[in-house]
């Protein structure tokens, strides 16, 4: 984000303070906020800044110092307007010394939840179902810990700042690129859509480059072989973005499983006959029932319900 935009939302969150602004100002605001996803972030950080002078202990070093002199009448941040120039500096060093702390950002999904997150850097997270990520920027470094779960990122490029996903001791960089981490059992799958990643664990020397278009399977055990990339084809992993589940010649246990992870209902494949049929087909996240029928008509099977579940047999 440049200073010049910076200065633009500490005037605006001087403004939005001090309770001063007219309708032409309010719709002036709106119109910047929309010009740009990353305006909003600059904003926060602005009127965050602003709440830590209320805090300055008057220290003779303090930038805060000048504020708080010779207007005991008048509210804090109203002498705040008056400080002008001086307080604009003043909130720019506040907001950088912390933004670590201001960056900090954790995000939870429930079961059948898919949540679209905008980053304080411009980017953008797709944070998938029954999932957990936490986000700690600094001034070299944008971290994000994916803890369970499957998120998809779209990255503002800063090579100067990488950003750099963690995965159960599996890492994930890029610049500016758009891919998904997902963790499983002894594994994170890594999948690029756009650019490219560099990806290693933690016990591993060489990283491994993924591309648009590619997929790497990372396994998170002690002194395991370099993973293999390879090109997603007609596979389509990503299709949960669009709230639908893609499948290519994928057996149906592998499917129920995939359907489990959204819904509290979930699908139990009773027979291992069934379970091993092979399906392709687009279905929607939130419709067990249709694809539970669909395997029934294919197989032959029946379909059932039996403590809130879907019994394929």
């Amino acid at each position: 984000m440049s200073v010049a935009v910076d200065d633009v939302a500490i005037r605006w969150a001087i403004l939005i303070d001090a309770e001063d602004l007219d309708t032409a100002q309010q719709r002036e605001l709106d119109i910047w906020l929309r010009q740009d996803e990353r305006h909003r972030g600059a904003l926060f950080r602005a009127q965050a800044g602003l709440a830590l002078i209320d805090k300055i202990d008057g220290d003779s070093e303090s930038c805060g110092r000048a504020m708080v002199l010779s207007q005991p009448t008048v509210k804090p941040r109203k002498r705040a307007l008056m400080a002008g120039g001086a307080l604009v500096a003043c909130l720019v060093g506040l907001a950088t010394v912390s933004w670590s702390t201001l960056s900090g950002q954790h995000y939870r999904t429930d079961v059948g939840e898919i949540r679209r997150v905008a980053l304080t850097d411009g980017s953008v997270a797709m944070v998938n179902s029954d999932s957990d990520l936490r986000v700690r920027y600094n001034k070299t470094v944008r971290e994000l810990q994916l803890g369970e779960g499957e998120a998809w990122f779209k990255v503002t490029k800063n090579v100067k700042r990488p950003f750099v996903v963690e995965a159960d001791g599996v890492h994930v960089q890029a610049t500016g690129t758009a891919f998904s981490v997902r963790r499983r059992t002894g594994a994170v799958e890594v999948v690029v859509t756009e650019g490219a990643v560099l990806a290693w664990q933690d016990t591993q020397q060489n990283a491994v480059s993924i591309s648009a278009g590619s997929s790497a399977i990372l396994s998170t055990a002690t002194n395991a072989a370099k993973a293999r990339v390879v090109s997603t084809g007609y596979r389509d992993p990503l299709a949960w973005r669009q709230g639908g589940i893609a499948l290519n010649e994928t057996t149906v246990f592998e499917a129920a499983e995939e359907f489990n992870r959204y819904n509290p209902k979930k699908i139990e494949v009773a027979k291992p006959r069934i379970g091993r049929q092979l399906m392709t087909g687009y279905f929607q996240i939130d419709r067990p029932d249709e694809f539970s029928q669909a395997v029934a008509h294919v197989t032959g099977a029946s379909v059932s319900t039996k403590d809130n579940k879907y019994v394929i047999e």
